[in-house]
């Protein structure tokens, strides 16, 4: 589990996030980045009651998710916010996929 500093836990620093520009895009999910003033990385997961139906699918992936961001993202002290938006093809994938998936879009935002 996440440490709750490096949740973001508001809809405002959600809403934050979405606005910004700055996208990266992989098969299985979306990752918007904003810069934060605090010095850390802060991370939300969003899972789409449209791409799964049952809440034990959706939280299964999000827990999948807040372990594979763990291991990297909190080693970075620059300050971020990631919200990943999980895309439709997620249903069906595993967790080595969702972890190459994550380091290819890591390497991308490029910290």
């Amino acid at each position: 589990m996440l440490p709750r500093f490096h949740r973001l836990t508001k809809k405002s620093d959600f809403d934050d996030a979405y606005r910004s520009k700055w996208a990266v895009s992989g098969h299985f999910f979306l990752a918007k980045i904003k810069t934060n003033e605090l010095g850390r990385v802060r991370i939300g997961i969003v899972i789409s009651k449209k791409i799964i139906k049952k809440a034990t699918g959706r939280n299964k992936i999000k827990r999948q998710l807040r372990q594979i961001v763990r291991q990297e993202a909190i080693q970075v002290k620059k300050g971020i916010d990631i919200v990943i938006a999980c895309k439709s093809a997620i249903q069906k994938a595993s967790y080595i996929e969702l972890q190459k998936e994550w380091q290819s879009i890591w390497s991308k935002i490029n910290l």
